[in-house]
């Protein structure tokens, strides 16, 4: 995003808010019902489960509703949600 400020995980936030994230998942990443709660998860997990669903390799429940928000994202979209994503308090 060409307006985020400078920096992973600012540019993260900003697209984790201009994005479907907070949606789903709720305003502080903790999930919602059985949505699951990702703040504070590993980087290497949440990039290789984003990476796979943008590749059709995952095919869980809720796939279906994230493969359509993670098709559009580069890999440094990617790197910038994921050290967000872990900076955020589980």
């Amino acid at each position: 995003i060409a307006y985020a400020p400078v920096g992973s995980v600012k540019k993260g936030e900003a697209l984790a808010k201009a994005g479907q994230c907070t949606l789903c998942h709720g305003p502080d990443l903790k999930g919602i019902g059985p949505v699951p709660p990702i703040a504070g998860r590993s980087p290497s997990y949440m990039m290789r489960q984003m990476y796979d669903m943008q590749q059709d390799m995952r095919k869980g429940l809720w796939t279906g509703l994230m493969k359509p928000v993670v098709a559009p994202l580069s890999q440094e979209d990617l790197l910038d949600l994921v050290a967000y994503v872990a900076s955020r308090t589980p």
